[in-house]
Parts: C-alpha cells; structure tokens; sequence
C-alpha cells in the first residue's frame, strides 16, 4: 500500500481534501466513476453524461460510497431503483432529482468547470499558517 494513501487505491478520497473538489463528467460515469463523481463537492456534467451504479450488472453490490452519497442525493426510493435496476440517470433528467450542480453543453464542460472553481477560489479565506505538527505521543 503507497504511504499516505490509507485505501491502497494509489489515490486519496476526494473527501480527504482539505478544499473543495469537483467533477466533470462528460459521457458515461459507470460503476466506480460514478462513485468517485458521488464522493466530490461538485458535478458539473456535460448534456450527454449519463450515470449508473453498473455493478448490479456483473452480479456485484455497489460499493460504499454509492449506497452512502446516492440515497443522500437522490432519495432512498430513486437509489434503490438506480443500484437495484442498474438503470442509468442522463444528465437531462438529473437537474429535477438534484445529484448535479449544474448542466451544460459537451463542448462547455470544462471551461464551466472550471468557472466554478475559479468562482469558489476567489471568495475563498486567506491561506492560514500551515498547522504545527502535532505533539509525539507519550511514552509510557
């Protein structure tokens, strides 16, 4: 397992970042695409994305996060039909059930993404001192 990434995946959860993260899906968000798009602060997601917890489709569960964030963003009754159903959301249906932040033409995705990033950046605190390392625990 690489030092300093607890899940052995060779890459942190988007939650253990300190600042905002965001996503731009543009196309499919399968499986664990779709939970990695879950796990972040924002999605911005081009008009032909589509999202599905694809797993069902292979005899498996879906994975933590998607049973966590998914009823959460959705509602219980809509999740369990997505990961039971295997049936994908399109980004033209997902601004009604509120699991995006906002949709937009293909060709806009990232230069909106990053729009917002820019936007969330500029109203941001100053940066504070770095933490001073914590005390070394006693010796007994």
């Amino acid at each position: 397992m690489p030092a300093g990434y607890p899940h052995g995946l060779g890459w942190k959860s988007p939650r253990e970042y300190r600042k905002p993260t965001i996503t731009a899906v543009n196309g499919y968000a399968l499986g664990s695409g779709c939970e990695l798009a879950h796990m972040t602060d924002f999605i911005v997601a081009g008009d032909s994305a589509e999202f599905t917890a694809a797993e069902i489709e292979v005899g498996l569960h879906p994975f933590a996060s998607t049973t966590n964030y998914l009823p959460k963003m959705v509602g219980k009754h809509l999740a369990m039909e997505l990961v039971l159903s295997g049936r994908k959301l399109s980004a033209q249906e997902a601004p009604e059930l509120r699991p995006l932040n906002k949709v937009v033409p293909d060709g806009d995705l990232l230069t909106e993404a990053k729009a917002l990033a820019k936007q969330i950046a500029a109203r941001s605190p100053s940066p504070s001192p770095s933490p001073s390392p914590s005390p070394s625990p006693r010796s007994w």
